[in-house]
């Protein structure tokens, strides 16, 4: 329960400071595409997730590589958090997009909560964020950390990092997030629907 809370640090310092995490896109970015129903909007809503997710795991494997090599967890939490991310990737690959789908769609929320949350940001996304922690669900960025960590200290190769979690998790993170945005389009449809009767 204390533990989780850890996690939220990452979450609100790339939220907060407006930087872009790839899973924030799944619901606002789909929702023009849904709209407009052209090819070119899905063009470039391919484009935005290509760009925002290579920044992610480029930022992911800096990240990795820095508290891998430097030894700035000191030795006792290093350990820790080797045999917490060996338990992590243990996991089925269907379990993680499973849970990944939970991860992608409460993120999702999270992006849809904050505007009518002004003010209470915080809490909103400690609370969202929480969820996907103490849930231990799929996140792919945090995850695509925890995966490089191991492939850093030889725990496990890249091959098994990208096809037993970096792609189930993205495949899961991305179902649930733009299943929450086709259930905002249908909401909308309905309100034009009643709008104009």
């Amino acid at each position: 329960m204390i533990d989780s809370l850890g996690y939220l640090v990452g979450f609100l310092i790339v939220i907060l400071g407006r930087q872009q995490l790839f899973t924030g896109n799944t619901l606002t970015a789909v929702l023009p595409a849904m709209q407009q129903g052209k090819l070119v909007w899905w063009i470039i809503l391919l484009r935005l997730w290509m760009i925002v997710l290579s920044a992610n795991v480029v930022g992911c494997t800096i990240f990795a590589a820095f508290t891998s090599f430097t030894g700035i967890l000191g030795t006792d939490v290093h350990n820790a958090v080797i045999v917490i991310f060996e338990q992590m990737m243990q996991k089925p690959p269907m379990e993680k997009f499973l849970a990944g789908i939970m991860a992608g769609w409460l993120i999702a929320a999270l992006v849809w909560m904050l505007p009518p949350s002004e003010g209470n940001e915080f809490i909103v996304i400690t609370l969202m964020t929480y969820l996907i922690a103490a849930g231990d669900i799929n996140h792919v960025v945090a995850g695509t950390v925890e995966a490089l960590f191991l492939v850093f200290e030889g725990r496990t190769d890249l091959v098994a990092a990208v096809f037993s979690l970096f792609l189930p998790t993205l495949l899961g993170n991305v179902t649930g997030g733009t299943v929450l945005a086709r259930g905002d389009r249908i909401r909308r449809v309905h309100d034009e629907i009643d709008g104009s009767k």
